[in-house]
C-alpha cells in the first residue's frame, strides 16, 4: 500500500470513529428532538468531512458559540 493509500485510509477511519462518537452521543440526548438529532448527527457527518484545519476552524467557532473560547487556548481534533 502507498503513503496515499494509508492515508485515505487513516482519514475513513477517523470520520468513521467521529460519526460514532456522535452517534452515541445521540442515544445519550434522548430528550432531543428527531429533527434536531438529524441536524446534529448531519453536522458531525461534515465535521468529519473536513481536513485537520477545517476541525480546528469549526472547534474554535463551536467554542465561540459555546462561550468557552478562552485566551490561548487552541486545540486541534
Amino acid at each position: 500500500m502507498n503513503e496515499s493509500a494509508l492515508s485515505a485510509e487513516a482519514m475513513k477511519e477517523q470520520n468513521a470513529r467521529a460519526v460514532a462518537l456522535m452517534m452515541e452521543t445521540l442515544r445519550e440526548h434522548r430528550r432531543m428532538s428527531v429533527k434536531l438529532r438529524a441536524r446534529f448527527l448531519q453536522a458531525a457527518i461534515d465535521f468529519a468531512r473536513l481536513d485537520p484545519e477545517g476541525k480546528t476552524v469549526a472547534a474554535r467557532m463551536y467554542a465561540e458559540l459555546c462561550g468557552q473560547n478562552r485566551a490561548g487556548e487552541e486545540k486541534v481534533l
